[in-house]
């Protein structure tokens, strides 16, 4: 009898030739092989269904061959778990789980793996010190510029902390000085324009950059107070 569409394969068929498989001691290959060959399109359908493939390193053919193989070696390693009395689960909910399972496991690990890795630790730690070489100049700078009003000193070391603590202190940033600084968020969009309106001061500015060898902000032209806020 043909099966449905959506069937992968004979589930009690599966089971049936299971139970043989057990009744050997779980050791004879060809029934092993047999019964192996049911779990093909289900593997691949596990994979694709969640797009796991897209996800693993590489993104292309050989990562979808290589789930393929995690899955298939961990439902081949669980068949001595087969277990055919009421109430246990079905060889496809059992299969299925197990495939889904092995593959995320691969993939956390492969993730870690790679985080975990001499040379992507390096690109970290080049990149950090890259951006923190132009960030800390920033900092210096703009701290000299803005050392005479206290409001402005607050929102300057709360975007500092963001910058050390936040994974991505460019999102909402208005709103992220606001709360972690306490100032209002009109003094906060005050206090960006006004940095804007002095980029080409700053050592690191791309209009600037090519003149000065030497930072340029000059404190004593533009003062602060307390006042003028």
């Amino acid at each position: 009898m043909a099966l449905p569409a959506n069937y992968y394969f004979d589930n009690s068929l599966v089971e049936s030739i299971l139970v043989v498989y057990h009744k050997t001691g779980c050791t004879h290959i060809e029934t092993r092989n047999e019964i192996m060959t049911h779990a093909d399109e289900l593997i691949i359908n596990v994979i694709r269904t969640h797009n796991l493939h897209n996800i693993y390193s590489g993104k292309d053919e050989s990562s979808f061959q290589d789930l393929y193989q995690i899955a298939w070696c961990a439902i081949e390693s669980a068949l001595y778990k087969f277990n055919n009395d009421p109430g246990h689960p079905k060889i496809f909910n059992m299969w299925s789980q197990i495939a889904r399972t092995a593959i995320l496991a691969a993939i956390k690990k492969d993730n870690r793996d790679k985080k975990n890795s001499e040379g992507y630790r390096y690109y970290l730690d080049e990149r950090a010190i890259k951006r923190s070489a132009k960030f800390d100049r920033f900092m210096k700078e703009a701290k000299e510029v803005c050392k005479y009003c206290d409001d402005f000193m607050k929102i300057i070391n709360s975007l500092e902390e963001l910058y050390f603590t936040d994974q991505k202190p460019h999102e909402g940033l208005i709103g992220k000085l606001t709360k972690n600084s306490g100032m209002s968020r009109a003094k906060i969009i005050k206090f960006i324009k006004i940095l804007r309106l002095m980029s080409f001061e700053f050592t690191d500015s791309p209009v600037g950059e090519a003149e000065h060898q030497e930072p340029a902000i000059k404190p004593s032209t533009i003062a602060f107070t307390k006042e003028e806020d």
